[in-house]
């Protein structure tokens, strides 16, 4: 880009111009391909698994695509984890790129709920720096991880969530109509 006129070079923030997103998924995928390189483990995938591959915009793998790693696990199977990468996420049901997001999340869920369970497939949002409505999505699935079944989190993973947040999950389900 130049200024009219001088001939001298103007460069926008990819922040500035929308693109922040995809310079911090470009930066955590190469963090990601560092440890790929090195057999160093994933935290996301666990501690105990070997990264093997990284797919950047993987949707033939995952319906949450923006980054998979695969790695191997001690006992020689497979595990995987799928992350969608968003800068500031609102995570609020009246905001589209929102519920896509959770959308994707879910398609997993639905489509692959012995493997998650098994914890052959994980789940990841990577997000600059943790707003409330990311802090309250980690501790519901901190709550959803701990629970022995669907029965035990409905019950109390979101009531809880709901009593000790600052904000109050609760208001926040009940303000927007298209969440359950």
């Amino acid at each position: 880009m130049t200024e009219a006129g001088s001939g001298a070079r103007m460069d926008a923030a990819p922040y500035a111009t929308g693109g922040g997103g995809t310079v911090l998924e470009h930066r955590y995928g190469a963090v990601l391909l560092a440890s790929l390189l090195t057999r160093d483990p994933v935290t996301e995938l666990g501690d105990d698994a070997t990264p093997t591959s990284v797919h950047f915009q993987a949707s033939a793998v995952s319906p949450a695509d923006d980054l998979v790693v695969v790695g191997r696990t001690p006992d020689g199977g497979e595990r995987r984890v799928s992350i969608g990468v968003r800068r500031a996420p609102t995570l609020v049901a009246s905001d589209d790129a929102s519920a896509r997001l959770l959308t994707s999340y879910l398609r997993i869920v639905t489509a692959s709920r012995e493997e998650l369970r098994a914890g052959r497939w994980r789940l990841c949002l990577a997000v600059a720096s943790p707003n409330t409505p990311v802090r309250q999505l980690g501790a519901l699935a901190e709550m959803a991880r701990a629970s022995v079944d669907d029965a035990q989190f409905g019950g109390k993973g979101l009531v809880t969530l709901a009593n000790t947040s600052p904000c109050g999950s609760r208001s926040r389900r009940s303000s927007n109509p298209g969440w359950p």
